[in-house]
């Protein structure tokens, strides 16, 4: 019985530890089977598989019969096969293996796995269990970390190369406002070192009573991470400290691959993007894209395509990109280009400032200069100069009225002391002005001042007194108008009377000389007669009282034609039949050293009423003064012409009217009037030549004869290069068959012309003319200002209108480096000297014109061209 019991007992426990290990092995089996990573037992004799787990057969492509066909070196290259024999040689239950391998899949793609081996006893058999990994994706983002790291190492090497070798002093920064990196330009101009520099050591370049300050401000600037500007004194090498602005701002290194397209980021360019480093490096498309503000697009595109195709060493760029949390911000951009050994461009890289900040004050500057600018626009539309000065007469303000008056630009002037600026009068009478202000709150006087050309002019300054809210002086208010031009026809005018209370002075003294010389030569001539037994020596003298007699009866008869003229008969005159006469008379006469031409037209003169004696003295009278200036040899000139004189021309002369006019011209190549002297060559009696070899009276009968003849003359001169008489005959009125003038003038299209000339009253008529005819215009009033009226608008203007002989610099000059701006530049030459029409000028000088002249030949001259 016993022995039953115990067979019993022992099946019993064996039936129980048969089903043990089959829930064991069903345990084992469900966890084989369901384990996410691929699982497999292979023979470690044979290497072939023994049982795979679905994972297995998921990730890799094989079916389960096809793995039980194959062994494990079947997944592994040729070249790591001995490797694995031996790891397999060596894997024991005590010692299990990790081993990081390459397997091939089914579709021949190859993975990195991390493989853990362990040796198994399974019934009794052998087997070796496999668990696989795989790390295909973690060693390419390990690789891609390590690739961006040594870009980033790169970027930053090419950072320092770069701000190395900058000008300026540059510094970086952590958060906590601790210096990593400073510049070679700091260590050079310091003196510093890494070790000394770097830190908060930099604060020790600081002058001591600086340091503390600028510390506050750089650290309470970075804390809040905001822009700064500090001005401190630093220390140099030399132990000399020198004044420095010290701007600081959040800035973010970055390198372009210009070959990938990629752009590599600092972590702090990234926050200036408002994004996160752990999103990885956006390529250029990406940043063009979706971070650079749209308006912005075209043009950082068309400058980078520049710098590409021009291979431009270094780039500065300001552009605004969207941050997404901040909105619209501004950034600088500073880099330099690399290029390979064929000179192609590789990488950009650089650094990014921002500078919102900066932007922002600088649009509310702007917006604030713009509010000012629409006040201030009313005052500048005022013809007038109007400037504020403060009590020292320091300019506050300079509006557009005094540019154009004086030439100075506000920048030019403000904090200038006025007087000494244009002022001419002393400083007593200034002192005195301004004493008269404070006492009585305005005051007004002509004052003598000069243009920034040095031109003299005549204002009427009216100073109003200005007063702070507490009611004490604050500025003075000048308002100057111009009056040199009124002042000179004021001065003709005066001229003109004067000229004409002399000529009736002397016409009064004519006539009683006349009655005094009139018995002289009376009894001169009857004594011989009537004493016919007069010895030689008697009659000479009676000779000589006779003839001294005939020359007082000449002299009588030029003062009388200074106010009215001598009696004489006017009849119609060709003065082309007169002119030939008297160049036949001038060519038999004159010294042969003087070379004398002609160019009167063949066809008719328009016709004349005057006295043909009279108008044959005047030419004379002329001529004469002309042989005088050339006591050695020059050329003599005498032309005429048909001129209708119209609105224009009689603007910018006094004597003048519109109509037609015979215009006889005489011009020498002698040695010239002096402007002294220019302004008293018509008055009687003055003379420049020696006593005995003139009156003084031909120049003031010749103006006196020709304004009886409702004429008038002009005269040009330079010293030493000549002088030209233009002498205005009017032509007798409906015997002409003139039409129309302005129903035949040329009219423009809209083109721009720029006049150049430093006559006002030219320019003026000038621009009123040529705008009345439909062109547009610009005003120079010398060649400094034409060059940079030019520089800025020379694809607008046609035509330039340019005087010969200004101040500061003249119109050749002018024009040769207007040729270097735009060598097709069309100009017209104008001069009032003769002389010059006889030059050669550079080849797109396409026409001379002779001051004055008409609109008509003006408007046919642009015509031309």
């Amino acid at each position: 019985m016993r022995d039953i019991s115990e067979r019993a007992r022992l099946k019993a426990e064996r039936k129980q530890a048969e089903a043990t290990v089959r829930d064991s092995e069903e345990r084992y089996r469900l966890m084989f089977e369901s384990n996410p990573n691929p699982m497999w037992f292979y023979d470690p004799d044979t290497l072939v598989f023994l049982e795979v787990n679905q994972a297995a057969i998921a990730h890799y492509g094989y079916s389960r019969e096809e793995f039980l066909q194959m062994t494990i070196a079947d997944m592994h290259p040729p070249g790591d096969v001995p490797a694995l024999r031996l790891v397999n040689n060596h894997l024991t239950p005590q010692q299990p293996h990790v081993e990081i391998w390459q397997h091939y899949k089914k579709d021949g793609s190859v993975i990195d796995v991390e493989v853990n081996a362990h040796a198994f006893s399974v019934a009794g058999r052998q087997a070796n269990l496999v668990l696989m990994k795989d790390i295909t994706e973690l060693k390419r983002m390990e690789a891609e970390r390590q690739q961006a790291e040594a870009v980033i190492r790169e970027s930053e090497e090419r950072f320092r190369n770069m701000t190395d070798h900058m000008p300026v002093m540059i510094w970086v920064t952590d958060p906590t406002g601790y210096c990593t990196y400073l510049s070679q330009s700091w260590y050079d101009f310091s003196g510093q070192t890494e070790e000394t520099g770097l830190g908060f050591g930099w604060l020790d370049a600081l002058h001591p009573d600086d340091r503390e300050r600028s510390q506050i401000i750089f650290l309470t600037a970075n804390e809040r991470h905001e822009t700064f500007q500090i001005e401190y004194r630093f220390r140099r090498h030399d132990g000399e400290y020198r004044w420095a602005i010290d701007a600081g701002a959040k800035a973010g290194s970055w390198d372009w691959n210009l070959a990938t397209g990629k752009l590599t980021w600092s972590p702090e360019t990234y926050h200036l993007h408002g994004l996160d480093p752990a999103d990885g490096f956006p390529q250029y498309e990406d940043w063009y894209n979706d971070l650079l503000y749209p308006g912005d697009r075209q043009r950082v595109s068309e400058y980078l395509s520049q710098v590409l195709e021009q291979c431009l060493p270094e780039i500065q760029i300001e552009f605004r990109i969207v941050h997404p949390q901040l909105g619209i911000r501004w950034l600088l951009s500073l880099g330099r280009l690399t290029v390979n050994e064929q000179g192609e461009p590789m990488h950009l890289s650089g650094i990014n400032l921002d500078i919102s900040e900066r932007q922002a004050a600088l649009r509310d500057r702007k917006q604030a200069e713009q509010k000012i600018a629409e006040q201030a626009a009313f005052i500048d539309i005022a013809t007038d100069a109007i400037f504020v000065q403060d009590l020292d007469n320091r300019i506050l303000f300079w509006n557009q009225g005094a540019e154009r008056l004086y030439g100075w630009t506000a920048a030019e002037v403000l904090g200038k002391i006025a007087h000494e600026l244009f002022n001419t009068e002393s400083s007593s009478q200034l002192a005195e002005g301004l004493n008269l202000i404070i006492e009585q709150g305005f005051w007004q006087g002509e004052l003598e001042q000069v243009t920034k050309t040095g031109q003299e002019i005549i204002a009427v300054s009216r100073w109003t007194l200005v007063r702070d809210e507490s009611g004490q002086p604050k500025s003075i208010l000048v308002v100057n108008t111009d009056i040199t031009e009124k002042k000179k026809l004021e001065q003709q005018f005066y001229h003109a009377q004067r000229l004409e209370s002399i000529g009736t002075l002397a016409s009064g003294i004519a006539h009683d000389f006349n009655n005094i010389l009139t018995p002289i030569l009376v009894i001169a001539q009857l004594l011989p007669l009537k004493l016919p037994n007069l010895n030689e020596q008697t009659r000479r003298l009676l000779t000589m009282l006779e003839d001294s007699a005939k020359r007082g009866s000449h002299l009588v008869k030029q003062l009388l034609s200074l106010s009215r003229g001598t009696e004489g008969e006017r009849v119609m005159i060709q003065l082309q039949h007169l002119l030939s006469e008297l160049v036949t008379v001038v060519q038999s006469t004159f010294p042969k050293s003087i070379n004398i031409s002609r160019q009167i037209p063949t066809s008719e003169l328009w016709l004349i009423s005057a006295d043909s004696t009279q108008i044959h003295q005047v030419f004379m009278n002329i001529l004469i003064n002309a042989r005088d200036a050339m006591p050695n040899s020059g050329r003599l000139a005498i032309s005429a012409e048909n001129r209708y004189l119209d609105e224009h021309y009689a603007r910018m002369n006094l004597e003048a009217h519109v109509g037609s006019y015979v215009v006889i011209t005489i011009s020498d190549t002698g040695t010239g009037i002096p402007q002294e002297v220019m302004e008293r060559i018509f008055d009687p009696f003055f003379t420049t030549k020696e006593v005995g070899k003139g009156t003084g009276l031909g120049l003031a009968t010749v103006l006196g004869i020709v304004k009886n003849h409702g004429g008038f003359v002009k005269v040009y001169s330079e010293v030493p290069k000549g002088t030209k008489f233009e002498v205005f005959l009017p032509a007798v009125a409906g015997e002409l068959s003139q039409p129309n003038p302005e129903d035949e003038l040329p009219r423009g299209n809209g083109e721009l012309i720029l006049i150049v000339d430093d006559e006002e009253i030219i320019r003026e008529t000038t621009k009123t003319s040529l705008e009345k005819y439909n062109y547009k215009t610009l005003l120079a009033r010398d060649g400094i200002e034409a060059i940079a009226i030019y520089a800025k608008r020379k694809d607008e203007i046609s035509v330039v209108l340019m005087d010969l002989m200004m101040p500061n610099l003249d119109g050749l000059t002018t024009i040769h480096i207007m040729q270097r701006m735009n060598p097709q530049v069309k100009v017209i030459l104008t001069s009032g000297l003769p002389a010059n029409a006889q030059k050669t000028f550079p080849v797109n000088i396409k026409t001379f014109l002779l001051k004055p002249y008409t609109i008509k030949e003006l408007l046919e001259c642009i015509a031309g061209l």
